[in-house]
């Protein structure tokens, strides 16, 4: 099983041809219309290229209530006593089972077969974002679109050398001087004229 930084090194270095991707995003500064690429190696390893749509309240079930929060810091200032994810979750617990707050998502990879999909997919667990029901704990990166390439210009054509032989090379007046050769033993002893 690959390291989570093994990870992040090959999607780091083969994201999709329309994305670049951008310095970590922590788990508590997630904001509403964020593009992140969410990988994961606990029991399955890939990475989720997503938008983040916001935040769902814990007063419904399963985050079936939709969209009530634009960041994880208005959770946190809405929610008293609470500044970090560790804490949000333990004030989640004393809830029923799957009364947390989750996060909505849209799937934006364009090699996904569910592509533009929205769901509450992600929930916190241990004290970080997690998917799926392993408890795959996530680590974000931003996510750019990568500029579209235009077609290069054609290059000029250059005139080519005619091949020469070695013969020709030789009998230059530069070559005759420079030849790796000639005996240059005697050159620079401070005779001149000869």
């Amino acid at each position: 099983m690959k390291l989570i930084k093994e990870l992040n090194e090959d999607f780091r270095n083969n994201p999709p041809a329309e994305f670049r991707i951008g310095k970590i995003v922590r788990g508590n500064t997630l904001k509403r219309g964020m593009k992140l690429s969410a990988s994961y190696s606990k029991v399955n390893e890939g990475t989720d290229y997503i938008e983040v749509l916001g935040f769902t309240g814990n007063d419904e079930k399963y985050g079936e209530g939709g969209v009530k929060y634009n960041s994880v810091q208005e959770i946190f200032r809405v929610t008293r006593g609470v500044s970090n994810l560790k804490q949000l979750e333990q004030h989640d617990n004393k809830n029923e089972y799957g009364y947390h707050h989750y996060m909505v998502a849209r799937d934006i990879d364009p090699n996904s077969t569910v592509k533009g999909e929205e769901g509450s997919w992600y929930y916190i667990f241990e004290g970080r974002w997690s998917r799926g029901s392993g408890a795959e704990p996530l680590s974000f990166r931003e996510l750019n679109f990568a500029p579209k390439k235009k077609p290069a210009a054609p290059k000029p054509v250059q005139q080519e050398r005619p091949y020469t032989s070695r013969g020709s090379v030789r009998s230059s007046k530069m070559s005759r001087r420079y030849n790796p050769f000639r005996d240059n033993s005697r050159r620079n002893t401070g005779r001149r004229g000869r």
